[in-house]
């Protein structure tokens, strides 16, 4: 992660960090403050928002490479006060199986330090399930656009950790 940060075009670097600022801005407008409704002497309603403790983040990387899935996933989340944010993408041939570097460096821009070179449908399970032998811990909510075979692995999931949707590869 180091050095795909290390390496990142100081270009693209830059457009990251602008798109983090915006989507940061952006979600903590989002996030609504504690409400207090007194119902009685003694009775209130006290409602708040609890972030879950950890967070899957499926970044695809089949054709294209999306650095703005990462920003857009893991921002919000960490404007939330996720503890512990993990990222799968699907290991590159081109880059000697790793998650595409750019992948990387804007996860590493973000502080992200929990990467995985795996995609689809294995993926959505890995993080929903854990992967003791590779030391990935189950999260408590998986995200992320991805394939029809990605859509389908977060729907038999569904229940076991959080899904954001069903939604087909147009529809996120």
């Amino acid at each position: 992660i180091g050095a795909a940060v290390a390496a990142l075009d100081p270009a693209v670097r830059t457009a990251i960090e602008h798109a983090i600022d915006r989507v940061r801005a952006a979600s903590e407008a989002q996030v609504p403050p504690p409400a207090v409704t007194d119902l009685a002497p003694g009775a209130q309603v006290v409602q708040r928002w609890q972030p879950v403790s950890r967070a899957g983040f499926y970044v695809p990387g089949g054709k294209a490479v999306y650095p703005s899935s990462v920003v857009m996933s893991v921002v919000p989340a960490q404007v939330a006060g996720v503890a512990s944010v993990v990222v799968a993408s699907p290991p590159q041939a081109d880059h000697a199986g790793s998650v595409h570097p750019t992948i990387l460096a804007a996860a590493g821009i973000l502080g992200i330090e929990e990467v995985y070179a795996m995609g689809g449908a294995g993926a959505i399970g890995a993080l929903a399930y854990g992967v003791a032998d590779a030391g990935l811990e189950p999260v408590d909510v998986v995200t992320g656009p991805g394939n029809v075979y990605v859509a389908a692995a977060k729907r038999l999931v569904q229940g076991t950790v959080g899904i954001d949707a069903e939604a087909g590869p147009t529809e996120i």
